[in-house]
């Protein structure tokens, strides 16, 4: 990926907050992936679930489209999550989202190297994410983010929790995923 693209995108964090009504309290988790069976959204939709009842300033976004789209939406107003789970669909700006973000989260069954992943480290973003594929190879779980097993929806949850209630440990974990994202120039 381009580095400096990427990272020239923060620039735009503070306008993009307020264009989606995010408050100052608001710790964003954001997630850029299709709406597929791979991508595990029914675990995030129940991990942010989870999440909110422990810490309420939890904000998740998603961007992504797919065939489970109608679906998801369905299972995310089930589960109560109102506008604290916004599904934004396509965005060309999906970089910029990833740059007013605070989290970047994956909950997917199987992965490759996702170009999200890498595009989130390099701005800084600290990762909650499943240790499939290759994330394992650049997420080193307690350092730039933090890995959980697949299809633990209250493990994805905890891990999203520590990072919202620890802006130090969130800058942290930032700073080593930036320093990692090096490799992906």
């Amino acid at each position: 990926i381009d580095l400096d693209a990427a990272r020239s995108q923060l620039s735009q964090r503070a306008g993009l907050r307020a264009d989606l009504g995010i408050t100052a309290e608001d710790v964003v988790s954001i997630t850029v992936a299709n709406l597929r069976t791979e991508k595990a959204y029914e675990v995030l939709l129940r991990a942010a679930a989870q999440a909110l009842k422990v810490n309420p300033h939890l904000l998740f976004l998603s961007v992504g489209h797919g065939p489970l789209e109608s679906e998801m939406k369905a299972l995310s107003a089930s589960l109560g999550l109102g506008d604290r789970f916004r599904f934004l669909g396509f965005r060309p700006d999906a970089v910029a989202l990833m740059a007013a973000s605070d989290i970047f989260v994956l909950s997917s069954r199987q992965e490759g190297l996702p170009v999200s992943l890498m595009e989130a480290m390099s701005l800084g973003l600290p990762a909650v994410a499943t240790a499939v594929g290759g994330i394992p190879d650049y997420v080193e779980s307690g350092r730039s983010g933090l890995l959980v097993e697949p299809e633990q929806p209250e493990l994805l949850a905890n891990a999203l929790s520590r990072l919202a209630e620890d802006a130090q440990l969130r800058e942290e974990f930032g700073a080593s995923a930036r320093e990692v994202s090096a490799v992906f120039d």
